[in-house]
């Protein structure tokens, strides 16, 4: 499912956040290659490769919402002033 927005052509990172039985806030990262969501993982306390990684954090899903498109944002940002 995450990856359907990545094949969108123009996308450079695809999230899909679930909540798991725990409560926990389930993430996944998807990359079309341009930049590494193994960092942006980590930045949670999660990982994975540069194409595909995961992170959990605690809820509510709303706030772990906010803090990863953050985040994603920045790193997104930082790779615009590189090119």
């Amino acid at each position: 499912m995450v990856d359907i927005p990545r094949s969108i052509i123009g996308n450079k990172v695809a999230l899909l956040f679930s909540k798991a039985a725990t409560g926990a806030i389930k993430i996944s990262f998807r990359s079309s290659g341009q930049l590494d969501v193994n960092q942006l993982a980590r930045q949670f306390g999660g990982g994975g490769h540069m194409k595909a990684s995961g992170a959990m954090l605690e809820g509510p899903l709303e706030r772990a919402i906010e803090k990863v498109l953050m985040a994603a944002r920045e790193m997104i940002a930082r790779d615009l002033l590189k090119s």
